[in-house]
């Protein structure tokens, strides 16, 4: 959580929600790909809707959530939420395009794991 001013942080976290998922794919084959495609995107949606709420019970970052939480889901329109460092290439990242992006991934999670969704056991 305090790494972020590495070179290329954010391509470094990038790759780092897909490494566990790509020891399955290296297993089991390109079968399961979508879905180790989804899971790793739904890793990276729970660090960007969760990050703050793991800081302040963890760190006591003392994040005021609600706040942080508009900018997230593009509420604050073209506030800066912060700079994306992916080593040669940086861009302010506005409060629209991280919504945009959050959203993005909620619906290629749903159908990335749409197969395995319907296929689940009847209880």
């Amino acid at each position: 959580m305090f790494g972020s001013s590495m070179p290329a942080y954010h391509i470094w976290l990038i790759l780092m929600y897909f490494v566990p998922l790509s020891i399955s794919i290296a297993i089991q084959g390109t079968e399961d790909f979508e879905l180790a495609l989804a899971l790793g995107l739904f890793t990276s949606l729970m660090n960007d809707v969760f990050y703050f709420v793991a800081g302040d019970l963890l760190f006591g970052f003392h994040q005021n959530l609600i706040d942080w939480w508009l900018g997230q889901f593009g509420f604050k329109g073209y506030k800066v939420l912060f700079t994306f460092n992916g080593g040669i290439i940086h861009f302010p990242v506005y409060s629209w395009l991280m919504g945009l992006s959050i959203y993005s991934r909620i619906i290629a999670v749903v159908l990335l794991s749409e197969r395995w969704l319907y296929n689940l056991p009847k209880l």
